[in-house]
Order: C-alpha cells, then sequence, then structure tokens
C-alpha cells in the first residue's frame, strides 16, 4: 500500500501533526522549539516572518552569533521530524524560505484544520448555496472548531488574533445555520445547535436568546424559563455581563405566558424588535430588578466595576406626600426624565407609588451628584409643587 503523504495539523484542541497514520507530536515530543516553531508560523497565516523575528521570538540571548544560521537549523530540524526536505518545491514544501525569511504554506500535501474551515464558510458565503447545504456545512465547520486555536497557548499573544478570527468565523456559521434551520422551522435542531455552541462559548449571549427562542417554539416554559434564570446568573457572575433588553423581553414573554401551551413567535419578535428600538436606561418591574441586584451583589470579585443603588423619592414642598393622582403623573413624567438621561447600561424600577430604584454601573461616586442634577433641572420646568430626594450607597 501506498504511504499517505498528507500532513495533518489539527491547531483546534490538542496540537497533534500526523502523517501516514504516525503521531509526529507524539513520536517528536520532547522537540519543543520546532513545534513551536511550526506553530508560529501557522498562527501567522501565509505571512512572511523574517529570521530576525523569528530568532526575537525564541530568545535573542540564546540565539547569539548568528541568529540566521540558528533559525535555519531549526527549520532544518523540523523538516526532518514532518518528512520534507529543503529540496521541494513551492508545490510540496509546508516550510518556504524567502527574502530573508519563512512562511506557511498551504500545498494539496498538508491538511490544516484551519484552512479546512475557511474553504466551508467561504462556500457558504455564496448567493446560489441552498439552505439544506448550508445546514450540511455548518454541521461540518462546528464538527472541526469544538475547540478554540491551539489552547495550551492561550496565554501568548502571538495566537491572539487567529485565536479571535476563527471565534468569530465560528459564531457567524452559528448564527448563519439556526437562521436557515429557522426557515425550516426545525426547532429542535437549532436547541442542539445552541447547546454545542454553548459548549464552546457560553458567554455568547446571541446563541442564549436563540435557544430561548427556539424552546419557546417547542412550548418548553419551564425549560425556558430555567434557562434564563441560570444563564443569566452565570453571565453577570463570571463576566459582568447584564441581562441584554433582548434577553429581559424574553424573560417577560415567558412570564406572561407562562401558564398558555401555545406561544406565537410572531409576537415574540414583534416583543424583540420593539425592545431593540428602547434607547436610554432599562425599565424593569421590581421582581426583575431584585433578581439583578442580588447578581450585583454576589458577583465574581474579579469583575471590580463600580456599580450604586440610588433611591429618589417624590415629596411635596411642604414636606408631606402628594396626592396619588398627582404622583401617577409625575412619576410618569419622572421616569421619561430618566430613561432618557441615564444610560443604556443603567437599571430603573419604580419601587412604590412615590419612589424608584436605580442601579448605576461604572460610575464614581463624585459625578452622581452631576448626573441627578441634570435630571432634577429638567423635573423643575413641571409646576407640581413636587421635588425630589435622593440618596445612594455602592453596593
Amino acid at each position: 500500500m501506498e504511504a499517505d503523504k498528507t500532513l495533518v495539523i489539527n491547531t483546534l484542541g490538542s496540537f497533534t501533526v500526523v502523517r501516514d497514520g504516525v503521531n509526529l507530536t507524539l513520536k517528536h515530543r520532547m522537540a519543543r522549539k520546532p513545534w513551536m516553531l511550526l506553530k508560529y508560523l501557522i498562527a501567522a497565516r501565509g505571512r512572511l516572518i523574517s529570521k530576525e523575528k523569528l530568532a526575537d521570538f525564541f530568545g535573542s540571548d540564546e540565539y547569539y552569533g548568528n541568529p540566521s544560521q540558528q533559525i535555519n537549523n531549526l527549520v532544518y530540524r523540523l523538516r526532518q521530524m514532518i518528512g520534507e526536505t529543503s529540496s521541494e518545491d513551492i508545490l510540496t514544501s509546508s516550510l518556504i524560505c524567502e527574502n530573508g525569511g519563512y512562511r506557511w504554506n498551504r500545498t494539496g500535501f498538508n491538511s490544516l484544520d484551519l484552512d479546512m474551515i475557511d474553504d466551508m464558510f467561504n462556500m457558504m458565503q455564496r448567493s446560489d448555496l441552498s439552505d439544506d447545504k448550508c445546514i450540511e456545512i455548518s454541521g461540518c465547520i462546528m464538527n472541526i472548531y469544538q475547540y478554540d486555536f491551539l489552547p495550551e497557548n492561550e496565554s501568548d499573544e502571538w495566537t491572539h488574533t487567529t485565536r479571535l478570527h476563527y471565534r468569530n468565523l465560528y459564531n457567524k456559521t452559528v448564527i448563519e445555520r439556526i437562521a436557515c434551520l429557522s426557515l425550516q422551522a426545525d426547532y429542535q435542531e437549532i436547541i442542539e445547535t445552541c447547546k454545542s455552541a454553548l459548549d464552546v462559548d457560553y458567554f455568547n449571549v446571541p446563541i442564549h436568546v436563540e435557544y430561548l427562542k427556539a424552546l419557546l417554539q417547542m412550548d418548553n416554559v419551564r425549560a425556558a424559563l430555567s434557562h434564563y434564570e441560570e444563564a443569566t446568573s452565570r453571565l453577570y457572575t463570571n463576566a459582568g455581563i447584564s441581562p441584554s433588553p433582548v434577553m429581559m423581553s424574553i424573560y417577560k414573554t415567558i412570564k406572561q405566558n407562562k401558564s398558555t401551551s401555545q406561544f406565537s413567535f410572531n409576537e415574540i419578535n414583534k416583543n424583540l424588535l420593539e425592545t431593540m428600538k428602547t434607547a436610554g436606561a432599562l425599565v424593569c418591574d421590581t421582581k426583575t430588578f431584585s433578581f439583578i441586584y442580588n447578581l450585583e451583589k454576589n458577583r465574581d470579585i474579579r469583575f471590580d466595576q463600580s456599580v450604586y443603588l440610588v433611591l429618589l423619592s417624590f415629596i411635596h414642598k411642604d414636606g408631606t406626600i402628594a396626592n396619588e393622582g398627582l404622583l401617577n403623573m409625575e412619576m410618569d413624567k419622572l421616569e421619561e426624565i430618566l430613561v432618557n438621561t441615564l444610560r443604556g447600561t443603567d437599571l430603573i424600577s419604580k419601587w412604590s407609588t412615590s419612589q424608584y430604584l436605580i442601579l448605576l454601573y461604572r460610575t464614581k461616586s463624585e459625578h452622581i451628584d452631576n448626573i441627578f442634577k441634570r435630571v432634577e433641572e429638567r423635573y423643575t420646568s413641571n409646576e407640581s409643587g413636587l421635588s425630589i430626594i435622593k440618596s445612594f450607597r455602592r453596593i
């Protein structure tokens, strides 16, 4: 049987190089520097890297005297390990020397997982691609991309650009796959797709949204509510990510329809679109406010952002509490002012007939007075005889 000359390289997950069924990374497991050179050239994605830069990468103190020759020797060792010779031409050699440097060369004799993803993603961008073919190709990409680029080198800066690029390609692939599955109303497959995607990147909020929407389409309200609560808690506690307007709208839909057996997808989409159009600070009910407040209290200490709890209370200028009719009207006016004055990251809740509670994120205490001075200036144009009392503390 003729030997298989194909060099099979996996960089998504454990780094492996295989030729003719032999795991070369295992066979040459002590050859740390040649393998590091190969990783570095692959991460450059075909860009020429000068011998001087390669020498700096491995440490100028070690490559003294003639760093160019030292790099040539290292490349020679790598060629021997992967079964190539310097005499091979550009059509067959994975490592090309030109213009005083080296670069990774894609050939018909090597198979790199990143190249496979590039090829399939480009196929998905064709305008004449059918939904079935899109689903097929995206499934192949997801099968290949189950781990990030070179996770064992996650802390090395030279891997960051390539890792981010392919993570973004993966996320775009997932979203396009979900869009095609939605056209076929295959919500069960959307659920499975989202589960796989969240195993790769749990902090991808749009995937959580698609997962919740698919659960609602399957009339699985209990699972949707359970996932919402678990996801918002993990996202906030471990990554400081607050529930997005879309997530909060879905939560509202779940609570409003928890006793029904059927959901209208058009209604859900309408609610989501209306929420996305909302500008300014977010307004929520007291239960949601309490939930987010407690998440904030228990957040991971690594996310040490300043968050303040602010209480605004209406009182009549003579010290008495205003009548209910007047309060209702003025509270509505104040809410509109708060929404338009505060930022989209801030949270507002009507706590009583005469009080609002507010969470201000990433705010310094000395700025709070200035923030609410603008609120008071906008409100004073209302001749209601009411004034606003403010109190706050850091949580």
